[in-house]
């Protein structure tokens, strides 16, 4: 089978258990957000920047490693990696459970720390899956993953819901999140053909971490921006404050960078295997770039046009403190989703400390924004921090990119200019049908509407300026139509 076989069958199942597990995770949050108060949500966002927190120092950046690997090495690096992993999971599960009293208070609330406790058990347990599932990575097998990747998120669903409705609040979430986490390890090991076996090799330790050092910077750059604003907005403001920021923030965030993510698993094996061949590599990626705006500019623009309307019909006055935020975050989330694009370049390339270098100019920018922004305008100044952040970041590595795949302006014009006018011309056009007074403000009528004008106008247009890429979009057959 080719690569460019591989690789279209490998976006194909990496995006339908994408599509599917956190399809249910997304609206499963839209249901809670009925059922509990922002209150709870907020706790679990204190547990979930902790967990984050620790599991980035945990992976190490192991999981990349084993798929940078020569196969010649590949078993002696995945039996030393899973002896590393679990045991770095469960000295990092101590520090949390010693210190949930102390990160407890720090947020000022004291509840949060009895659900550190439990749900902390999610570092040691996810890190048990880490490799069996770079190795069906490395190897495209993408369809292997979707039974511990799919099957899982049903379970937390029907869980979370039933747990809310009997009224234990933050817990359901809680122990929806163990549940889903034991049962996803436990998978990876009965559907991957890598059998555990502990076998530490110090050498290939050392080779695995000398890899993984620029990765863990990265990553720990990438985790302060992308956490920092939670931790700012829960500790100058309140509980509930952080509760309505992470609900805007995981709802604008999530379809533009799920769809990125998805597609991203199959890049960085696909380009490590090209990367010898710039001309190959550069239409791979310009083919991918194009791939995913076309996807996440109207996903975006269906956010920032409608969230209005969609909290006001579903949550009433509930989740109002939300609205301005989501909208905010739902650039934040485009220009993430085509930032994140830039990473498996630079890794695929073997310059993976251009990570970290442009995460940390954005991390400077937000830390010198975030305070004044905050105290000033609340979570709204919060989340314009964060997007011009990362605005500024990757623009930069945006260029970077382009001048080492050697891509003129023409070219990167004609391969994004449709997408974003297609785009811009939509949302302009629901703009202003919402002020027709027959619509209402609010109501299922007036968000069906809008969002039919919005996608039926886009389509249409992409169509007319570019309807090759609008084919490749929905065949998904061109993706890497140099990459072989």
């Amino acid at each position: 089978m080719s690569l460019k076989e591989q690789t279209v069958k490998g976006a194909f199942w990496s995006a339908a258990s994408t599509l599917i597990s956190k399809g249910v995770l997304f609206f499963t949050t839209l249901i809670l957000a009925k059922l509990l108060v922002p209150e709870d949500f907020g706790l679990v966002a204190i547990a979930t920047i902790t967990i984050n927190f620790l599991s980035t120092f945990r992976d190490f950046g192991i999981g990349q490693a084993i798929i940078f690997a020569d196969e010649n090495r590949r078993e002696s690096y995945a039996r030393t990696a899973f002896f590393l992993l679990p045991a770095s999971g469960l000295i990092f599960y101590i520090l949390i459970f010693v210190f949930s009293g102390t990160i407890a208070s720090f947020f000022s609330a004291p509840e949060a720390s009895l659900i550190l406790k439990v749900m902390g058990i999610n570092v040691f347990i996810s890190s048990l899956s880490v490799v069996p599932m770079s190795l069906l990575e490395k190897d495209l097998s993408f369809k292997k993953r979707f039974f511990p990747e799919a099957v899982p998120a049903f379970f937390y669903i029907v869980i979370a819901i039933i747990l809310a409705i009997l009224g234990l609040g933050v817990w359901s979430i809680v122990f929806a999140s163990i549940v889903q986490i034991s049962l996803t390890s436990l998978f990876y090991f009965i559907v991957s053909p890598w059998k555990p076996r502990i076998n530490l090799d110090i050498s290939v330790a050392k080779e695995i971490l000398s890899y993984g050092k620029h990765l863990v910077v990265g990553s720990f750059v990438i985790f302060a921006f992308t956490n920092l604003d939670n931790v700012f907005v829960g500790r100058i403001l309140s509980t509930t404050a952080l509760g309505f920021y992470a609900f805007a923030y995981n709802i604008a965030n999530f379809p533009a960078v799920q769809i990125t993510h998805t597609i991203n698993k199959v890049l960085f094996p696909a380009y490590s295997t090209i990367k010898s061949e710039p001309e190959k590599l550069k239409s791979a990626y310009l083919n991918s770039l194009r791939t995913i705006s076309s996807i996440t500019l109207p996903i975006s623009a269906l956010i920032i046009t409608l969230s209005p309307n969609l909290l006001v019909t579903f949550y009433q006055d509930k989740w109002l403190g939300a609205i301005l935020p989501l909208q905010i975050l739902g650039f934040y989330g485009l220009i993430r989703s085509l930032g994140a694009t830039t990473g498996n370049i630079f890794l695929a390339t073997g310059k993976p400390a251009k990570i970290p270098f442009y995460t940390i100019i954005e991390l400077v920018i937000f830390l010198v924004t975030i305070y004044p922004l905050t105290t000033n305008f609340g979570i709204s100044g919060a989340a314009i921090s964060v997007t011009f952040s990362l605005l500024i970041g990757t623009i930069m590595a945006l260029t970077d990119v382009q001048n080492s795949l050697s891509i003129n302006y023409r070219e990167l014009l004609k391969n994004q200019g449709p997408t974003f006018l297609s785009t811009f011309v939509s949302a302009s056009i629901v703009v202003w049908v919402q002020k027709l007074t027959f619509l209402g403000n609010s109501g299922i009528l007036n968000l069906v509407i809008s969002g039919f004008i919005l996608l039926a106008s886009y389509i249409t247009l992409s169509f007319i300026m570019d309807r090759k890429a609008l084919f490749e979009l929905f065949a998904l057959s061109k993706v890497f139509r140099g990459a072989n």
